[in-house]
């Protein structure tokens, strides 16, 4: 019986070797891993194939859809790919849960008309930014105020990130690796040349131009640029790895930035658990940026997270080898 491993072209030729290391572990159990292309899995279905379950490893929500309802256990599930593939939506869902850096999303057109009037100076876009999101719902539904807030245990701290941000980041909602994120006043060039011409740090070589964007404020700790990526599975937490530049706002290890294993506090583990307890993960890596205070800032969620990182910092961890078996637990049950 396989294994579905579903990939777009360009993930496919890109993930070999994590291909064959879920392989090499599902042997364990007798099973086949087969990688599927995700414009495939309609056509695979209905000629009657039936994978004995899926990890979906690109991003494309629909897919995750067409396979749990044809009863087949899907890892994440669609409602994970729907909410960790949007930053604006994963931010606003877990707000009142944890502190959370404070977002406002931006359809395609209105951003670029926000860049050209109010884009210049960093008081401008700060003005912009507050009055936006001073007027966002929660998700109780009731409005923001920019005197009393809704969470009341991040208010304050909220505002404090966004009255002491040195710039603002725009950033695509589905973005990853640090590609497709911005400094609103320190790369207006390269905003420009992202939006003009299919720049090489797109992923896939996407223009931005008309796509949905997060606009957020700068988050720094100190003199240097932090985050922390915490790998979970299921409920469980695995493991910590913080990455750190003094050259670079995206720390991300992909762009060169510093990383090492860390041990969370058991404060750090509760605000961790309150995000699991949420959501029904397979694997994800949930990340955190840093406040002034060294406070815990939750940034972005990666349903389709990799383990590259954490195997270069931590060879004894084998996350991969542990999914697996969380698997096998999950759909033998």
């Amino acid at each position: 019986m396989y294994v579905w491993m579903v990939y777009d072209r360009e993930g496919l030729a890109r993930n070999q070797s994590y291909i064959s290391l879920f392989s090499r572990h599902f042997q364990t159990y007798g099973l086949c891993v087969k990688a599927v292309l995700d414009d495939q899995v309609e056509q695979k279905l209905s000629a009657g194939e039936r994978p004995y379950c899926v990890f979906v490893r690109t991003i494309n929500p629909p897919v995750n859809r067409i396979l749990e309802a044809k009863g087949i256990a899907v890892f994440n599930s669609y409602e994970v790919s729907v909410i960790c593939n949007d930053k604006g939506r994963t931010l606003a869902r877990f707000r009142e849960k944890v502190l959370s850096v404070p977002s406002i999303t931006l359809e395609g057109g209105e951003w670029e008309r926000f860049l050209e009037e109010e884009g210049r100076e960093l008081f401008r876009v700060r003005r912009y930014f507050s009055e936006r999101f001073s007027s966002l719902p929660s998700s109780s539904g009731a409005a923001l105020s920019s005197q009393v807030s809704n969470c009341p245990a991040f208010g304050e701290q909220e505002r404090d990130l966004i009255g002491r941000a040195e710039d603002f980041v725009l950033k695509t909602v589905d973005g990853h690796g640090g590609s497709e994120v911005y400094l609103v006043c320190g790369e207006r060039g390269r905003i420009r040349a992202a939006c003009q011409r299919r720049g090489t740090e797109n992923v896939g070589g996407r223009s931005i131009s008309g796509r949905k964007m997060v606009l957020q404020p700068l988050i720094k700790n100190g003199g240097q640029f932090r985050d922390m990526r915490v790998y979970v599975i299921g409920k469980r937490i695995v493991a910590a790895v913080m990455r750190s530049s003094t050259r670079d706002f995206r720390a991300n290890y992909s762009r060169g930035g510093d990383v090492a294993l860390v041990k969370l506090r058991d404060d750090q583990e509760q605000i961790v658990s309150r995000i699991v307890n949420e959501l029904d993960f397979g694997m994800a890596g949930i990340d955190f940026l840093f406040d002034r205070d060294g406070n815990m800032v939750l940034n972005e969620i990666e349903d389709v997270a990799g383990s590259r990182m954490l195997y270069e910092c931590a060879p004894h961890i084998d996350i991969v080898s542990q999914y697996v078996e969380y698997v096998m637990t999950c759909v033998n049950r």
